[in-house]
């Protein structure tokens, strides 16, 4: 809890994305074509490999809510995220051009207001300004314009999906691990197999993790609210982990932007954050933690059906509640 706490102290009342404008402008953050065996390729490969490149480029309000636009795009080796950005919309900037306060005409009006537009990769909120970001082949560029203040940080979200898993961020992938809760082993074998599909390499199901693996993996959470990292998670600060729903006494309660509370008695849950358990601490954006979760069994399942099944319906989703089998978008839901 101590890395919390940390967290905590480093935060302030803007979003995570103007900081790292500020404090970290000279910072860039690049990927390198990378051959199975690890090595760099050969210069040939390098312009082949820029030829076909693609990223995708999704542009949403109100936590994904309200689409602007959602398509592949073709990129250039070394092309920064803004400048993808500026090829595809009209684009406003601040702060020596380094920070997007518009889009296609919404523009941010801070101090007046507490909306900006915040960038992810891959679903991993960037540390970077999106001008320092060069995107690699296979990225997600993922802006979305919202109000930030009873969460002033929201490290990664699920509607890039199966990224991050797949692609990591700035090229560098860490190993996945379902961990999951007696009874659910299928399900993570289900699970297992849908990301290797979609190819996400070094991916193994557990029902314990090591300490190693806990603080290097991706870990996606496979279980009830008893299973014991879901309820750690559960029992921290929501606001600093960036999730919008917590478990108590058999009831989810989810979260709107504003903090307002919303009791259901069943539900299924998909949300995500940045790995608390990295020693670097939330916003190394490095490796994340999903939790597949629910009120009771049955409700863990049709979370982990939505995933695999009907993974369309979570795309540009920050999280996910699932009531009465529909699909439902946090943190927003109009419950």
């Amino acid at each position: 809890m101590e890395r919390f706490k940390s967290l905590n102290r480093v935060l302030r009342p803007v979003s995570l994305a103007l900081i790292a404008v500020l404090i970290m402008p000279a910072l860039t953050v690049s990927c390198q074509i990378a051959s199975p065996e690890g090595q760099e390729v050969q210069e040939g490969q390098k312009e082949q490999a820029s030829e076909e490149s693609e990223a995708r480029l999704i542009v949403t309000r109100d936590f994904g809510c309200k689409e602007v636009l959602d398509k592949s795009v073709p990129i250039e080796e070394g092309e920064s995220a803004l400048g993808v950005l500026r090829r595809m919309a009209e684009v406003k900037t601040r702060y020596g051009g380094g920070f997007v306060s518009g889009i296609n005409g919404v523009v941010s009006e801070y101090p007046e207001s507490n909306e900006d537009w915040l960038y992810y990769v891959n679903g991993v909120l960037a540390n970077v300004g999106a001008g320092s970001y060069d995107l690699c082949a296979g990225d997600v560029e993922f802006w979305d314009f919202h109000a930030w203040g009873f969460y002033a940080l929201l490290p990664a979200v699920i509607g890039c999906f199966p990224q991050p898993f797949l692609s990591g961020y700035g090229g560098e992938v860490y190993p996945t691990v379902v961990v999951y809760q007696d009874g659910f082993e299928e399900s993570a074998g289900r699970l297992r197999r849908t990301l290797l599909e979609e190819g996400v390499e070094g991916v193994s199901i557990q029902k314990h993790v090591s300490s190693s693996e806990k603080e290097g993996a991706n870990l996606i959470l496979l279980g009830t609210p008893d299973l014991e990292m879901i309820a750690e998670l559960s029992d921290s600060d929501l606001r600093k982990l960036g999730l919008f729903v917590k478990f108590e006494q058999g009831e989810a309660i989810l979260f709107d932007s504003q903090g307002e509370e919303t009791r259901v008695k069943s539900c299924g849950v998909i949300q995500a954050t940045q790995n608390p358990w990295n020693p670097k601490g939330i916003g190394a954006a490095e490796n994340v933690v999903w939790m597949v979760s629910g009120t009771g069994k049955s409700h863990v399942e049709e979370a982990v059906d939505v995933l695999i099944d009907r993974a369309e319906g979570i795309q540009q989703s920050f999280a996910v509640a699932i009531i009465d089998g529909e699909v439902m978008k946090l943190p927003d839901a109009g419950l």
